[in-house]
């Protein structure tokens, strides 16, 4: 039977430094992938499963890591590409230089959030105007239709 492990923190900073070192220090190690356009690709990754994430004030939703900072100029892009329904790799490498990077083309970018989104955005807003609590307004970027089929950066 597996150990379930619960890692609570009160900002998200916090439970994202407290989660990679349990993953860190409880992990197993799991085959690298073997797909060439998987950022993973000849890495040894660790892996831990059964564990449960509880952020107590989501509000205090901002990771602040030395190792990775925040980036105000890129989440600003970030969203405005999504709500604009944006997929091309021009919109966001002015403020990410790196989008490139994640193309297949050098124009696209296949995983872009803001395409996926844009058919649900209605039903999501409809249902938080009936029940502003609702557990029932969940979007999902993955379509296996684009995701499962094709290889893709």
């Amino acid at each position: 039977m597996m150990n379930l492990i619960a890692v609570t923190s009160e900002e998200l900073g916090e439970l994202y430094r407290e989660a990679v070192h349990t993953v860190y220090e409880y992990g197993e190690e799991v085959l690298a992938t073997l797909d060439p356009t998987s950022p993973g690709y000849k890495r040894h990754v660790k892996e831990l499963r059964g564990v449960t994430l509880t952020l107590q004030h989501p509000r205090k939703r901002i990771i602040d890591s030395h190792g990775r900072p925040f980036n105000h100029a890129f989440n600003l892009g970030n969203f405005l590409t999504v709500i604009q329904e944006r997929e091309d790799v021009a919109s966001m490498t002015f403020y990410n230089p790196l989008a490139s990077k994640f193309s297949d083309d050098g124009v696209i970018l296949h995983g872009a959030y803001g395409p996926r989104l844009a058919f649900q955005w209605k039903a999501l807003l409809s249902q938080l105007q009936r029940d502003p609590h609702s557990r029932r307004a969940v979007a999902t970027f993955y379509t296996s239709q684009l995701d499962h089929w094709q290889s893709s950066k």
